[in-house]
């Protein structure tokens, strides 16, 4: 189901444009004319929840990737890190990251800065909606009894947010 606006696709259209001229030979290789996805294509290949690699900078400057969930929700990726997570504060401590995801002959990269988003901020209560209905169709009503002991934790404990993104890259 896409939820993004005329005006986020147009924004988002622009992103992958400038991405691709901005792009390597080698990226360009695999990107291919003809095989890059528009916005719109992309928010379709992107609905629902997707399990994403994503990659945060350590205090040395090493890589460090794992798997989480991500949401594409008005052309950004969002994404949740556990208290537990290390990376929820080495995202914090610097919040350079690159994410992807790939399935069959479909791949997604996005590099940027991620963004902390909490109940105060604005587009929250969209995303929460939007996650809500996503993991409760995906794993039950009982989902929400987790999620609500999760919200239980301190404030700023765990890291919800999207990644602002620098440049995007998607084909099939």
């Amino acid at each position: 189901m896409m939820r993004e606006s005329a005006e986020d696709l147009a924004q988002l259209q622009v992103l992958l444009d400038r991405s691709v001229r901005r792009a390597g030979p080698h990226l360009l290789s695999i990107f291919v004319d003809g095989h890059r996805l528009g916005a719109d294509a992309l928010v379709a290949a992107l609905d629902g929840i997707f399990e994403m690699h994503l990659a945060a900078v350590t205090s040395s400057g090493a890589p460090l990737v794992a798997p989480t969930d991500g949401i594409f929700l008005r052309g950004k990726v969002w994404f949740g890190l556990p208290a537990r997570a290390v990376r929820a504060g080495l995202v914090r401590a610097n919040p350079r990251v690159s994410a992807s995801f790939a399935r069959g002959s479909f791949a997604f990269v996005v590099h940027g800065e991620a963004r902390e988003v909490d109940d105060d901020h604005p587009s929250w209560r969209e995303y929460e909606a939007v996650f809500r209905e996503l993991y409760v169709a995906q794993y039950g009503p009982a989902w929400l009894e987790w999620y609500q002991q999760l919200r239980q934790q301190p404030r700023g404990a765990s890291f919800s947010g999207y990644i602002e993104p620098r440049v995007m890259f998607a084909k099939r």
